[in-house]
């Protein structure tokens, strides 16, 4: 437990830091309209319209509550860190507030939420069983759990993404992502149904995501029109068998069945 409380106000320090460069990168056209394909790939698993209680689970800066407002009118973002959540979007009718707290201990009641949606933010959770148990918890049967996780089911981006989390001070070298059959096992272990699976980005993310980080598309010309080129080939090499594997990120949409009483 010590552990997992120094962890946690280690993601509480360095998101304090976080906070101004996810700032920065929405700051560019391409890098938003990369962020809102990504967006558009959570939704597309997403029921069109739910009038029950919406968790953006790890909101961050809100980057998720536009679109979402689109959709859904009851909307809570939930973080571990405020300093997060302060710069997240003000004037959308449809969030209700946000909320700082611990993702393994959630603050809704059991069966009172219809919707859990999660943009990146799994892999910084230091007991993601437990998280997962608790998400089941608030759902209500027959509830959704979508998210959006980095894959290491590539060889060669698993290795970048260990240099990167060794070498870099915004990242925790504790955070791990998953390979996508442990992620199946760790929601079946936690009674939730995988229901689909879609992988996501390809080189639309590795020049998009995170300008603030890899900073090349902002000094090159037509980054826009580049950017959407490499949407249109990312969205054909997610068709490709074999090739599609090997995605930067895995988007998840799991079920919690209604329970016999």
């Amino acid at each position: 437990m010590k552990e997992d409380n120094s962890y946690q106000q280690d993601q509480k320090e360095l998101h304090k830091t976080l906070a101004f460069y996810y700032g920065e990168r929405y700051r560019y056209r391409f890098s938003r309209i990369f962020h809102d394909f990504w967006n558009s790939e959570i939704l597309s698993l997403s029921p069109p319209s739910e009038d029950g209680l919406i968790v953006d689970f790890g909101c961050g800066t809100g980057i998720l509550f536009p679109s979402l407002a689109k959709r859904y009118s009851s909307i809570v973002g939930l973080d571990l860190s405020y300093d997060m959540i302060k710069n997240a979007p003000r004037g959308i009718n449809e969030v209700k507030g946000c909320i700082v707290a611990d993702g393994g201990r959630l603050p809704f009641h059991d069966n009172s939420v219809n919707l859990v949606i999660c943009r990146g933010s799994m892999h910084h959770l230091p007991d993601l069983d437990k998280t997962l148990i608790e998400i089941k918890r608030i759902l209500n049967n027959n509830g959704l759990l979508i998210f959006s996780e980095p894959s290491n089911d590539n060889l060669l981006i698993r290795f970048g993404r260990f240099l990167m989390y060794k070498l870099s001070s915004r990242f925790d070298e504790r955070d791990t992502a998953f390979i996508t059959s442990e992620l199946v096992l760790k929601l079946t272990k936690a009674g939730l149904s995988v229901e689909a699976i879609k992988r996501f980005g390809f080189f639309s993310y590795l020049f998009g995501v995170a300008p603030d980080h890899f900073p090349l598309m902002i000094y090159i010309p037509f980054n826009v029109q580049i950017i959407k080129l490499f949407i249109f080939i990312d969205k054909l090499l997610a068709r490709v068998p074999l090739i599609k594997d090997q995605s930067f990120h895995v988007i998840f949409k799991a079920r919690k069945f209604g329970e016999v009483k």
